[in-house]
């Protein structure tokens, strides 16, 4: 259980609340790539959350990352960079 505690609170700290007006992209949680598509729940799609589909790496869940414009293209810039 406090193995449990420590890591939420380690993601909680991840978790920041920004103004509305600043520019996020929704992104795949595992690879970090614009390539998520919203799948509709068939069963129940009031009740349930919609799932993210990426196509690059076959993600499949309700879980989504929101970054910035600008932090995105960094780390766009270096994952291309490593990958050649």
């Amino acid at each position: 259980m406090r193995q449990f505690l420590r890591s939420f609170n380690e993601v909680r700290r991840l978790i920041r609340v920004r103004p509305s007006s600043e520019e996020v992209i929704k992104v795949c949680p595992v690879c970090l790539r614009r390539t998520l598509e919203i799948q509709l729940n068939r069963f129940l799609p009031i009740l349930t959350p919609s799932s993210y589909h990426c196509s690059h790496c076959n993600y499949v869940g309700p879980i989504f990352a929101e970054i910035e414009i600008n932090e995105w293209k960094e780390l766009d810039l270096e994952v291309e960079l490593n990958s050649s």
